[in-house]
C-alpha cells in the first residue's frame, strides 16, 4: 500500500502516502496517565496532557493499546485504556515498535518487538504487576484470568 512521494488520488487529489509512527516515551507518557485516572473512560482534557501528546494520543490505537469509548463520535469523545494497554505498562505484552497507517487507519505494524522496558529505559512508566493486579481485584479475592488478546 505504500505509495510513492508525490502521488496523488485521481478522484479527490489527496496524496497518496502511508505515515510510519514509532512508539516513543511521550505516548508511554500518555498510555500511563490514562492508567493513573482509572482506566477511563475519559477525555483527553482531563488527562492534563501537553499539546504534542494530546496530539498525537490517538496513535495509541495502531498499536491496540486505547480505544475510544464511543466508535461513532469521530472527533472528540472519551478514551479508555484496552486490556494490552494494561498489559504493555506492566511489561507483560510486546508490541512492534513501528506502527503504518493510511488516513487514520492502521495497515501494518512492524517489528522489533519492544516491551516498555525498552522504551522507558528509566522505568518511570512501568506499572508493577502487583499493583495491576490489585487495581483489577481491588478485595484481593482469588481470581483466575483469562483475556484473548487477538495477536
Amino acid at each position: 500500500m505504500k505509495k510513492s512521494k508525490g502521488e496523488y488520488c485521481p478522484h479527490c487529489g489527496a496524496l497518496m502516502v502511508e505515515h510510519k509512527h514509532s512508539l516513543g516515551v511521550g505516548l508511554v507518557e500518555s498510555l500511563r496517565r490514562i492508567w493513573e485516572c482509572g482506566g477511563g473512560p475519559i477525555k483527553l482534557k482531563e488527562l492534563k496532557l501537553t499539546y504534542n501528546q494530546e496530539s498525537n494520543f490517538q496513535k495509541l490505537r495502531y498499536w491496540g493499546l486505547v480505544a475510544k469509548a464511543d466508535h461513532n463520535n469521530k472527533r472528540g469523545g472519551e478514551w479508555l485504556i484496552t486490556p494490552k494497554g494494561d498489559l504493555f505498562l506492566t511489561g507483560k505484552y510486546v508490541v512492534g515498535k513501528h506502527a503504518y497507517s493510511f488516513r487514520g487507519k492502521l495497515t501494518r505494524r512492524e517489528a522489533p518487538m519492544v516491551t516498555i522496558h525498552e522504551i522507558d529505559r528509566e522505568g518511570i512508566y512501568y506499572v508493577k504487576y502487583s499493583e495491576y493486579l490489585e487495581r483489577m481485584n481491588p478485595k484481593g479475592e482469588k481470581i483466575q484470568m483469562e483475556l484473548n488478546l487477538g495477536i
